[in-house]
């Protein structure tokens, strides 16, 4: 019985390593594929959106690939904007609980640039042509981001950018929408100040919503702001960090069903090259639990651009790229439980380690299994292309206690498991019970990173 328990393990191993493989996202390799995001919807399904250099003959064009729950792709992949001229870039995009989903991006307008959407349906067939997001049309409107409220209504917020005394005057605005497209209310101002930079929302699924933006004007600050479905606002701007920091960054956020949001930014308090990634959790009255905390292990280099997803239990995951080698750069992650405590270590999701890995984005599911996205130079023969990576279920697998998840821990596992040893702390999926797919997960964790 032994013996059969063991090779049924090795089994596991093979499986989980081919499972947990990076894979190109991307289909048109030519030029490079740039700024990933990602969306998930109810049931697990994925959609992931780039910007493509010349694939439409022009500057930059947005596109889609959807995938399902296991990783596979689902239909082709497919340009998002019909406008062509000039640089279409930014993206964002939302899901539906049933699959449909919403593209937004910023791109060349009448009077500069403006902010656009498209909305797509179950089967990844567009509902209506491309529409402006922005009634301001002065200045350049700029960096948009878009999350669902419930029943297909969506909301998009960006920063507008306007000359001022002090070289442009950045004001932050949003537009909630049906699930037709239609404009719910006015475009609203979210903050009365004019330093408001790279905006970032995210949504309950039930119709409230957070806004989270930098704030550089007399000392950078991380803000954020509550508001109901109508887009009324619940809350006045609060101050989201303890600590000042130098650096400009795009401060990141990510809600669950329940309405608790965390916040993630990098930054340092005097030196940009030495920033840092750092979070806080908010319960959904927008009060803080607990102060805010270093996410990264990894301390060499400079830590940026983070992304951030949250399960409906609570547990999230945080990617963001580092030049902590010294040559080139690379995406590390962290994953958390619902009390902001790591679960394991710190980890690399992708294979490839030459040349440029960055700007990640990242979308988790209610059962804690994540889908992660990147841009990867020259791994695709040409410029940079967009990969990822289906990654296991938030758990504490380092059973040895070495914050590694290894042979070791594999090990461990395998003796106590064969002996009959089912202690809860084996259950990593926490099911209630401790079985095969208990020891498939610590592989995925050991060989997915």
């Amino acid at each position: 019985m032994r013996n059969v328990l063991i090779t049924q393990l090795a089994g596991l191993i093979l499986f989980s390593s081919t499972l947990w493989a990076e894979m190109q996202v991307n289909t048109r390799t030519p030029y490079s594929q740039t700024y990933p995001n990602i969306a998930i919807d109810v049931e697990g399904n994925y959609v992931v959106v780039w910007r493509s250099y010349r694939q439409d003959g022009s500057s930059g064009s947005i596109h889609f690939q959807r995938f399902d729950a296991a990783g596979l792709p689902v239909g082709q992949e497919t340009q998002v904007n019909t406008e062509t001229a000039g640089d279409q870039t930014e993206p964002d995009v939302a899901a539906n609980p049933d699959g449909g989903f919403v593209v937004v991006w910023h791109g060349p307008g009448p009077n500069g640039l403006d902010v656009f959407a498209r909305l797509f349906d179950t089967n990844g067939e567009a509902l209506a042509e491309e529409f402006r997001v922005n009634t301001t049309t002065t200045g350049t409107q700029r960096y948009p981001r878009v999350a669902m409220l419930g029943n297909g209504s969506f909301v998009v917020v960006w920063q507008n950018e306007t000359p001022g005394v002090n070289a442009y005057n950045r004001a932050g605005a949003f537009q909630v929408f049906d699930a037709q497209g239609l404009c719910i209310g006015q475009e609203t101002q979210f903050s009365e100040s004019l330093d408001c930079r790279h905006p970032d929302v995210a949504a309950n699924g039930m119709g409230g919503f957070v806004i989270v933006w930098m704030q550089d004007k007399g000392g950078n600050s991380i803000q954020t702001r509550l508001y109901d479905d109508a887009g009324l606002a619940l809350t006045e701007p609060c101050k989201v960090n303890d600590v000042y920091f130098t650096s400009v960054t795009r401060p990141r956020v990510a809600m669950n069903r329940t309405g608790t949001f965390v916040v993630a930014w990098d930054g340092h308090r005097e030196y940009a090259s030495l920033d840092d990634i750092h979070a806080r959790v908010f319960d959904p009255n927008a009060n803080a639990i607990g102060e805010q905390f270093l996410v990264n292990t990894t301390s060499g280099g400079k830590q940026e651009c983070p992304h951030i997803s949250i399960s409906a239990t609570g547990s999230f995951v945080i990617l963001w790229d580092t030049d902590y080698k010294g040559h080139g750069k690379d995406i590390l992650g962290q994953m958390f439980d619902s009390n902001g405590v790591p679960a394991g270590p710190e980890f690399c999701p992708h294979v490839c380690l030459a040349e440029d890995q960055k700007y990640p984005a990242v979308a988790m599911s209610d059962s804690g299994s994540f889908f992660a996205v990147w841009q990867s130079y020259k791994q695709d023969g040409s410029g940079y292309g967009i990969f990822g990576m289906l990654g296991p279920s938030s758990c504490q697998a380092d059973f040895t206690g070495d914050a590694l998840v290894n042979f070791r821990d594999f090990a461990l596992m395998t003796n106590l498991f064969c002996n009959g040893d089912h202690a809860p702390v084996y259950d990593i999926n926490a099911d209630g019970r401790i079985d095969f797919s208990d020891v498939e997960m610590l592989c995925a964790h050991w060989l997915g990173r």
